[in-house]
């Protein structure tokens, strides 16, 4: 059995792909413990943390 792993998704004024790039990751068939999100500064930073919320209950997501 394979150990959960951990997926760091950078993110800078994507909002349009980030709903499918975390769809991705929930469609992998490794375990994924968390995935981790880092913004830069980006200006959709607000709607990044609503579509974020949408996706909480099925994947344990850090946003930094």
């Amino acid at each position: 059995m394979n150990a959960p792993i951990s997926v760091v998704m950078p993110h800078y004024n994507a909002i349009d792909t980030v709903g499918r790039s975390i769809d991705s990751v929930l469609a992998q068939t490794l375990q994924v413990a968390e995935l981790i999100i880092i913004d830069d500064a980006s200006s959709d930073f607000p709607s990044l943390e609503q579509l974020i919320a949408r996706y909480r209950s099925h994947l344990n997501i850090v946003l930094v």
